[in-house]
């Protein structure tokens, strides 16, 4: 998993943020590392201004096309934002220090603006390896 190969490689704090109704899924994430207190489940926690202050105390955001991507290239943090093809990164992507992956791949529904994916699990993330996000966040933190 991409957690797990950046938690080998730094002593990183870990804050995994998103709305109320991701807790549970969060929580599922946090279980694979109970060893680990490095990792915390912030998910409908705290206000926005609490959101503001851990980006802004952040080494890097690994994120999707959100909210907080556009608050940490306002805070000039850097930024991993993974897309989809709901959207187009050259107009929605960080406007700062931010660095966008997407699928190499042809898909026919490519540009297809749906919030959830007709065909489940959307191939267009799932398509990008683990191993090109730990790669570029790691380049990202410098490391």
């Amino acid at each position: 998993s991409i957690l797990g190969e950046l938690m080998k490689i730094s002593n990183a704090e870990i804050k995994i943020i998103g709305g109320i109704n991701e807790t549970e899924e969060a929580d599922r994430i946090i279980d694979r590392f109970k060893r680990s207190k490095n990792i915390e489940n912030m998910c409908g926690k705290g206000t926005p201004a609490d959101l503001f202050a851990l980006i802004d105390g952040s080494d890097l955001l690994i994120t999707s096309n959100s909210g907080p991507m556009h608050i940490a290239g306002l805070l000039k943090i850097p930024v991993l934002a993974v897309f989809s093809f709901t959207e187009i990164p050259a107009v929605w992507g960080p406007f700062n220090h931010g660095l966008v992956l997407t699928s190499s791949f042809y898909y026919p529904c490519r540009d297809c603006h749906y919030i959830e994916c007709p065909y489940g699990s959307p191939k267009c993330i799932d398509d990008i390896p683990s191993e090109t996000i730990v790669f570029e966040a790691k380049r990202l933190l410098g490391l």
